[in-house]
């Protein structure tokens, strides 16, 4: 007897695990094969279950299914992590968007004076001064407290912009119940960053014990190196580069015909979406960080056009085959992912072996 699932959500999940416990053989079918295979049935597009029964019997006589194995307790401790992160992740990017925006109609010219999103004493300093009211009132205490509070990572000049822009500004006046809003957004925001701190410590504690990872925590930070084995999995399981990309969903597909080739080539975007988000993230640091990466990016054609999205994406497929070869036991050394010869960058030692590159925490003193 055999199991053959559609794996449509978590419903069968104790299908599966009870059927693999009683000794059978359980296998599971793509849902977008069943979907595909639909019309191909019967000439009809219609879904029902007695037909989808039918059909995912099919595709597993023809071969087109995997066998189901139990996930590993590591893999799912790992994945519980990185969904308690993003539990405090996801509200926490939507609330720093908030009073970006918010911050454009009462106090607009503290957004040209210093990134509000990644600095965390300035969003503790805004608890206090939420309102540029407040700090004409007080220039000098409040001056006096972002200093405090920053610890010496404002220089002088720095803080005497951000008060002076409160002098000047030319924002709404804000009401009593838009600045109390606002201040208790802020004390929300530093919440939540405590909150993803934590579990980012917890992540970093579950990577540190474990050795096979070493090579590859010397390159990326342990959230982003969490998202990846949480979410497909050890590098070192899969059979090629290609295999590993494929499973990210950076693999690309075409549209070609005639004398249209490689016509609208996209990503096939099958693999998990966060995983993908996480390598943006370290693509983008990567760019702004290292002289080798920026250099081969700004030479892409897609680049020189003004379409920097395709440069990006390119980088990131690079980098998920480095991961690859890294997860081997190799040191990860950007010179031999690109051609220097025709960048023409003499890399520093800094450059060609840099430190981990952290997307967990984006926020700063």
């Amino acid at each position: 007897v055999q199991v053959i699932l559609e794996p449509t959500g978590t419903y069968g999940d104790p299908i599966a695990a009870r059927a693999h416990g009683a000794g059978l053989a359980v296998f599971l079918v793509s849902p977008k094969r069943t979907h595909d295979a639909a019309e191909m049935f019967d000439g009809v597009p219609s879904k029902h279950d007695p037909k989808d029964a039918t059909i995912v019997a099919r595709l597993h006589a023809q071969g087109l299914s995997r066998r189901w194995q139990p996930m590993p307790e590591e893999r799912r401790e790992l994945r519980a992590l990185v969904a308690e992160r993003e539990l405090y992740a996801g509200p926490l990017d939507a609330h720093l968007g908030r009073v970006e925006a918010r911050l454009a109609s009462w106090w607009p010219e503290l957004l040209q004076q210093v990134d509000v999103r990644t600095r965390i004493s300035l969003q503790r300093w805004l608890t206090h001064y939420p309102d540029p009211a407040l700090v004409r009132a007080q220039p000098q205490e409040a001056a006096a407290a972002l200093r405090r509070e920053s610890r010496g990572a404002f220089s002088a000049p720095t803080i005497d912009a951000i008060v002076q822009s409160a002098q000047h500004t030319q924002g709404m006046a804000m009401t009593a119940g838009e600045r109390q809003m606002l201040k208790v957004t802020f004390e929300e925001v530093l919440r939540l960053h405590a909150r993803c701190e934590e579990v980012e410590a917890r992540i970093a504690q579950v990577l540190a014990s474990k050795p096979t990872q070493a090579p590859l925590l010397e390159m990326l930070a342990p959230t982003t190196l969490a998202v990846l084995l949480a979410k497909v999995g050890d590098p070192t399981g899969y059979t090629s580069a290609h295999t590993f990309e494929k499973a990210c969903g950076l693999n690309l597909k075409e549209c070609s015909s005639g004398v249209r080739q490689n016509y609208g080539l996209h990503l096939t975007k099958r693999g998990p979406g966060l995983v993908r988000k996480y390598l943006y993230l370290l693509a983008m640091r990567m760019v702004g960080r290292n002289e080798v990466v920026r250099a081969w990016y700004q030479r892409r054609a897609s680049f020189r056009s003004d379409h920097k999205l395709p440069a990006l994406i390119a980088v990131m497929r690079k980098l998920v085959k480095a991961i690859w070869h890294v997860a081997r036991g190799q040191a990860f050394d950007v010179t031999r992912l690109f051609d220097l010869r025709r960048l023409g960058v003499v890399p520093t030692t800094a450059a060609a072996t840099t430190d981990p590159v952290s997307v967990g925490g984006a926020a700063t003193a």
